[in-house]
């Protein structure tokens, strides 16, 4: 094929993996491979699992934290600090103290990944 790049190119090695996927899906649904629980040594009876019950009081006073945080979040500070998480990822820099003084800064997860997109990109699976 010319080597892995040109593989890659032409979709090889994905074909390959779902080829081998649908053959072992076969191989399950016709009882040649087992899988313990799926289709071999299930159990019986069902165990009935306790489902945790919020108290709504609880869940309004969570809502009500994140209010005042973000009423209190500087957004300027917050931009500096996703600002220099893009810098550091642009220079190469370790990223981590950076992470962690964005997060302290109130940058939420979203806003981190996002600085770090706009230099690393996205990855999108060519099909």
């Amino acid at each position: 094929m010319g080597g892995m790049f040109a593989a890659i190119e032409a979709s090889h090695p994905q074909r390959e993996i779902e080829r081998a996927a649908y053959d072992y899906q076969k191989a399950v649904e016709a009882g040649e491979e087992v899988v313990v629980g799926g289709n071999r040594f299930q159990i019986k009876r069902r165990a009935t699992i306790p489902i945790l019950k919020i108290d709504p009081a609880f869940e309004q006073a969570q809502v009500e934290r994140v209010r005042k945080t973000r009423a209190e979040c500087d957004a300027a500070a917050a931009m500096a600090t996703l600002n220099e998480v893009e810098r550091a990822a642009r220079s190469g820099e370790n990223l981590m103290p950076r992470i962690i003084a964005a997060v302290e800064g109130y940058a939420n997860l979203g806003e981190v990944a996002y600085a770090m997109r706009r230099v690393f990109c996205e990855y999108s699976e060519a099909i």
